[in-house]
Parts: structure tokens; C-alpha cells; sequence
């Protein structure tokens, strides 16, 4: 590396080989006497590639200009601002349909004990069936056959238990008119109410008490349970 720049006069266009140490200094040009600055030159095109191919390329945070890193921080807290701003409402609506659905679900529980007090079917000993007498007398009402729901005291509703158990239960609960729990067993499907009276059935086991049928028309056609035996008739 040399202390010289080589230089061309600004009056007759010599070149002139000059110390560095005058960089950004007059000096006097030997031949016309003309007064030139010197100036240190500046690269080419091609100087300035070569110095970018040779240099080591920068990548990660370091690279990153001061620019960048004020729209990241920016975009940063715009996001976090639009989450502050909608968590509340998100909030709001979460309780608000907590709140519906709870709303939903008492106006459902009061319909249905309406109904249930409504009915007059209370139960809390079963007696022998005069449907079961029938047959012992040759009667019509048999395992496999069709019949038909009668609701005693003329309900226009027959409830069905999904099991026998459940059945059992809501006896024990017509007779209690604990109209709340026999909603919540509605609620839970334990408790069947869609049934109207004179719907069509299919007896899959017989008994004295209770029986279990299929039933084959309205809303809860297709569901088993089981009924109080003096609830089924002779189609």
C-alpha cells in the first residue's frame, strides 16, 4: 500500500503524483502553476464489488438495520394492543352465551315440570295389571306383539324410562311430585316424555309390572324403555 495518490491537475489535466498526507489540501501543479484540492478517489463500480464479495455476509439480528428493528418493535405492540383491546369483548361473549345457555336450560326444566305437574300419573306401588290378567285369560298383549300406550287418568302424555331403574326412579318421584328431578331425568335422558297417549308400540318383554317396548311412531320412534304394564293396551 502505497503513501501517493495519483492525481490529475485541474488546470492542464498532468497527472501528479501526490503525498496522501495533502489529502483535503491545495497544492501547486509543477508544470502550469494551477491550483488543484487533492482529493482521495473514490471507487469504481467494480471496486465497490469486489469489496462486497470479499466482505463476509451478515445474517441474524445483527444484520438487521435500526429501521427493521423499530417496525418490528412497532408491529410487536400493535398486535399485542389489538389483543388487550378485543380479550374483553371476547370475555363478554363467552359469559353471554354461558349465560344464554343457562337461560336455555331453566326455561326448559320449567316447561317440563309444568308438564309433569300437569300429569296425573303417580304411582308409588305398582299393582297387578289388568293388561297382565288378560292374558292370563287368553288376552292379545304378548313378548313381540304390537300394543298401544294408554296413560292412566287421562294424561295426554305416557312417560317411559330408559331402563328399568329409571323407571323405578321416576315412580318413586311422581309419588314424592318431585316435579325437579323428574325434569333432570328428562334433562339427562333417563326419562322419556314425547310419548302421547294411544302411540303404538312393540312389547319386547312382557311383565306383571312393568314391560319393556319399542316404540313405533311420533318424535320418539325407535326407542326402547320401559313402562308401567298398566300403561300398555291391546292394539
Amino acid at each position: 500500500m502505497t503513501d501517493t495518490l495519483l492525481l490529475h491537475c485541474s488546470g492542464c489535466g498532468r497527472q501528479l503524483s501526490v503525498p496522501k498526507s495533502l489529502i483535503g489540501r491545495r497544492f501547486r501543479c509543477p508544470g502550469c502553476k494551477a491550483v488543484t484540492r487533492a482529493e482521495e478517489p473514490r471507487p469504481g463500480p467494480a471496486e465497490v464489488i469486489a469489496e462486497h464479495m470479499q466482505s463476509p455476509l451478515k445474517v441474524g439480528p445483527e444484520a438487521w438495520s435500526e429501521s427493521t428493528h423499530r417496525r418490528l418493535i412497532v408491529g410487536t405492540g400493535v398486535v399485542l394492543f389489538a389483543i388487550l383491546i378485543s380479550f374483553p369483548f371476547w370475555l363478554y361473549s363467552q359469559h353471554a352465551e354461558r349465560a344464554r345457555a343457562q337461560r336455555a336450560e331453566a326455561e326448559a326444566d320449567e316447561a317440563m315440570r309444568q308438564r309433569i305437574a300437569a300429569m296425573r300419573t303417580h304411582q308409588d306401588a305398582p299393582t297387578p295389571s289388568p293388561a297382565a290378567a288378560s292374558v292370563s285369560r287368553g288376552g292379545n298383549i304378548r313378548t313381540g306383539g304390537p300394543a298401544k300406550l294408554r296413560a292412566t287418568g287421562g294424561d295426554p302424555w305416557v312417560p317411559m324410562g330408559a331402563t328399568l331403574d329409571d323407571l323405578t326412579r321416576a315412580k318413586q318421584l311422581f309419588a314424592a311430585r318431585d316435579t325437579r328431578g323428574l325434569a333432570e331425568m328428562a334433562r339427562d335422558g333417563k326419562l322419556i316424555m314425547e310419548i302421547e297417549n294411544r302411540t303404538r308400540v312393540t312389547v319386547i318383554d312382557f311383565g306383571p309390572f312393568n314391560s319393556e317396548v319399542r316404540i313405533e311412531e311420533g318424535p320418539a320412534a325407535g326407542r326402547s324403555g320401559w313402562v308401567s304394564t298398566d300403561w300398555i293396551e291391546a292394539n
